[in-house]
């Protein structure tokens, strides 16, 4: 019989490489510690694959992406405000609905979010949650930008498609607080000049009052 150390909740105790206590047995997935998902295990496997063939590989949790596939999709990667708190970070948040968003509406799908959680100190992008269509394919994005290290100016200056959800990510950034600070992306700068050639313009006030509610 195999005897492999476990953890006092009974999963296969393993190291970074997924390496357990016996040497060239792996161990990966439901019957190690972690989340239950098949994405994680999946991932696992990759990790244990190139350790085997000689690569430095090692694992690495902070970008899988969690997703519940109800009506609406909700989905979360890294950390949440709350974690990002509990961890000494000063948080800056950028969130925008579905409902702003030209293509949800044509989809008859306003219900739903993006959120995105910042370190104000350095804009550095710490997590995100979607609660929306397709959120189990947006939040990719985010996941992305957080293990490049970006900042929630980068997400800002991104181009989508438009019209498309993937907007949404883009306002949320813009939304920020650390990027609000930012001249570039000033939102009550941008608001104020559209008001002033507005009025210059002699626009319509509905068109106005649209832009007052940026």
């Amino acid at each position: 019989m195999v005897n492999m150390k476990l953890t006092e909740r009974g999963f296969i105790q393993v190291d970074e490489q997924c390496k357990t206590s016996v040497q060239s047995i792996y161990a990966i997935g439901d019957i190690v510690e972690g989340l239950a998902l098949a994405h994680k295990a999946s991932y696992e496997g990759k990790i244990a694959a190139e350790v085997i063939a000689g690569l430095d590989s090692s694992v690495s949790y902070k970008t899988i992406p969690a997703v519940v596939f109800s009506d609406p999709e909700i989905a979360s990667v890294g950390l949440n405000e709350t974690e990002a708190k509990k961890l000494g970070y000063t948080v800056s948040i950028g969130k925008f609905p579905y409902a702003a968003n030209g293509r949800a509406l044509s989809l008859n799908a306003g219900d739903g979010f993006v959120k995105i959680i910042g370190d104000s100190a350095t804009g550095t992008i710490l997590g995100g949650q979607i609660v929306g269509p397709e959120a189990s394919n947006l939040i990719g994005e985010i996941g992305l930008a957080i293990e490049k290290g970006h900042k929630l100016q980068d997400i800002a200056h991104m181009i989508h498609a438009h019209p498309s959800l993937g907007e949404i990510i883009i306002e949320a950034g813009r939304r920020s607080t650390w990027a609000r600070d930012s001249p570039i992306e000033s939102i009550e700068n941008l608001r104020l000049l559209l008001l002033a050639r507005m009025t210059k313009f002699h626009m319509a006030d509905d068109d106005c009052r649209r832009v007052q509610m940026l």
